[in-house]
C-alpha cells in the first residue's frame, strides 16, 4: 500500500488533524508560537552571521578564537537560570550570530 492509497482509505484525517491545534491549550499554543518564532529568528540571524563573514574582512584565526570563547560565555549566560528570559533570547541570538559567522567559511567554500 502505498501513500496514496491510504490517503483514499481515510487516513487523510489523520494528517489533517496533525496540523490542527484543538486540542492544545492557549498558554500551550502561545508558547509554541514563541518556541517557533525563536527558532525562525535564530535560523535568520545565524544566515546573518555567515553573509557578514563572507562579505566583510574579519575572519581569521585571531577572531576565530575571539569568537570561540564569546560562544563559550554567552553558552554560560544562556543556561543561567536566575536572568531574565529577554536576555537569555538576546545571547542565544548572539550565540546564533557567532555560530553563522564560524561555519560562514564552510559556506562560502561549498557555494
Amino acid at each position: 500500500m502505498n501513500f496514496f492509497e491510504s490517503l483514499s482509505n481515510g487516513n487523510i484525517d489523520r494528517v489533517k488533524a496533525a496540523f490542527e491545534f484543538k486540542d492544545i491549550s492557549q498558554k500551550t499554543q502561545n508558547h509554541l508560537s514563541q518556541v517557533y518564532f525563536n527558532l525562525m529568528a535564530c535560523t535568520a540571524i545565524c544566515t546573518l552571521g555567515m553573509y557578514l563573514n563572507a562579505a566583510t574582512f574579519l575572519s581569521g584565526w585571531v577572531m576565530t578564537i575571539v569568537t570561540i570563547i564569546g560562544m563559550a560565555y554567552m553558552m554560560y549566560k544562556i543556561t543561567n537560570i536566575y536572568e531574565d528570559e529577554k536576555t537569555r533570547m538576546g545571547y542565544l541570538w548572539a550565540l546564533s550570530f557567532c555560530m553563522g559567522y564560524l561555519v560562514g567559511p564552510v559556506m562560502h567554500y561549498l557555494g
